[in-house]
């Protein structure tokens, strides 16, 4: 079923061990039917793990066309993508490529590992086409997705805009410090507009413990989590862990599992998204070890997980056009492409491949977000229509008796959502910017705009009591530079 103009056929790829050594590739359905074939890794696992470290240590600092970096990751992507389509497999791929292409849709790659475990932190998103020089995912006919069986498909969930995201910054005390304001306000900037715009809600979590995840989920209805922080694969024990905090801010390893736990009854909650290093990472033995993996396996139906560190801005471009597309009612991965082309048109390095998707959805809608209504309610089909009346003449004043036109209330409605779309923007630069005065006079023009404003309302009673502090402290400022010390004194009292 397409949704926002995007449709796509699926190209299913198993991976299995066989007996005598080796992989078997098998397509398991596409358009152009069946096919099998071998698979043999083209390079070695020392190769491999050289890669994994040029890739994870480039990040943000590439900038020269054709960088070395891009070249390894071309030589490397080519190679993969000839040892996995080969013989009947890649006429399978051929042909269904062209299938989808004679029907305007796209192919989505879906890639099944649960066989092989070991393959999984290969980086498979770095495919690469020689023959059209070009990364597979970084076009919209070939998303990747790495595809977890599981039973019961879960259906897209119905949501009324905004999608709620549900933000835990965790930097424990005995841990390297992550500036947690810093990357409050960045997330808030980089979505600022969309919040302005009401496409999307961020919440922030107080604190980065289990227990406060626990009791927040007990009293509100998220759509999404978003974490970032620390994480890393456990070999101790060949699982993946979230590092968050304990009841004294120290570090507490949390693994996919409990957290997935703690996620899989929060029946709205569809989406993870783990900015946290090594959060995509699995065992060799198995594949719902790793973190994400290990949360899909609970029900989550969809988990983008990082299998490298993601620089300040890539991530801030990354969340950006990743929840805006998301809000256009795009299915996951054709989101996660929109965000990967944007990342590689605005900072012409390899991050784009930095992101993995790992998926239950057989078709990648996890939400079906109702849009809002463009025009007024047409009358019911079996009421009289009357001919439209020409719109009158502009008056300095509605004359009494006299109720608006339709076009009259369609106006108002857009100018009244402009501004407030302006205000609660302006609002929410003053707020991030520690502003506090100026931060709750826009909040409350917000409020006097549409009332009941859920975000607005919340915003602002943050703001009031840090508002008046911040008050009292230039009053103070102002009596002591005019030499009135017992003024200065009384305001700080």
């Amino acid at each position: 079923m397409g949704v926002a103009g995007v449709d796509y056929l699926d190209f299913d790829l198993r991976i299995e061990p066989k007996a005598a050594g080796g992989y078997r590739v098998r397509v398991i359905e596409s358009p152009a039917g069946e096919a099998t074939g071998n698979f043999t890794l083209p390079i070695s696992p020392l190769e491999l793990e050289n890669f994994l470290l040029r890739m994870g240590r480039s990040r943000g600092r590439m900038r020269r066309l054709e960088s070395t970096e891009t070249q390894a990751a071309k030589t490397f992507g080519g190679q993969l993508y000839e040892a996995l389509f080969t013989g009947p497999v890649h006429s399978v791929l051929s042909t269904s490529l062209r299938e989808a292409r004679d029907q305007s849709k796209g192919l989505r790659l879906r890639i099944r590992l649960n066989d092989t475990p070991e393959l999984c932190d290969i980086p498979w998103e770095y495919l690469y086409d020689g023959s059209l020089n070009r990364f597979l995912v970084l076009s919209k006919e070939t998303p990747l997705v790495r595809f977890l069986e599981m039973p019961d498909a879960p259906r897209p969930l119905t949501v009324k805009p905004p999608l709620r995201v549900l933000v835990m910054i965790s930097s424990p005390s005995d841990f390297p410090q992550l500036d947690t304001e810093k990357e409050w306000q960045r997330l808030n900037d980089a979505l600022a507009d969309l919040q302005a715009q009401r496409t999307v809600s961020l919440e922030r979590l107080k604190g980065g413990s289990l227990a406060a995840l626990q009791n927040r989920l007990t009293r509100g209805k998220y759509h999404v989590f978003h974490f970032i922080g620390h994480g890393g694969f456990v070999e101790s024990a060949q699982d993946g862990a979230l590092l968050m905090e304990d009841e004294r801010g120290r570090g507490r390893p949390v693994s996919g599992q409990d957290l997935g736990t703690m996620l899989c009854d929060h029946r709205s909650l569809r989406l993870v998204l783990l900015n946290a290093c090594e959060g995509a990472r699995s065992s060799s033995s198995d594949p719902f070890a790793g973190t994400a993996q290990s949360i899909v396996q609970q029900g989550i139906p969809a988990v983008i997980a990082m299998q490298f560190e993601i620089s300040d801005d890539a991530a801030i471009i990354f969340s950006h056009e990743f929840y805006d597309t998301i809000g256009q009612r795009f299915p996951v991965d054709a989101a996660l492409t929109e965000a990967r082309r944007t990342i590689f048109a605005s900072r012409g390095d390899l991050e784009w491949g930095t992101p993995v998707l790992y998926m239950r959805s057989p078709d990648g809608r996890i939400f079906d977000i109702a849009a809002a209504p463009e025009t007024p309610a047409q009358p019911p089909a079996s009421a009289p229509v009357a001919p439209a009346a020409p719109e009158p003449a502009p008056q300095a004043a509605t004359q009494p008796g006299k109720q608006p036109t339709r076009m009259g209330s369609t106006v108002l409605d857009k100018v009244r959502k402009q501004l407030l779309e302006q205000l609660y923007g302006q609002a929410l630069t003053a707020f991030y910017s520690e502003q506090w005065e100026q931060a709750v006079t826009l909040l409350e023009q917000v409020e006097a705009v549409q009332r009941g404003y859920e975000e607005a309302a919340a915003r602002l009673a943050e703001a009031r009591p840090l508002a008046q502090q911040a008050r009292l402290f230039r009053l103070a400022g102002e009596a002591r530079a005019a030499g009135d010390w017992d003024g200065a004194t009384g305001h700080l009292q």
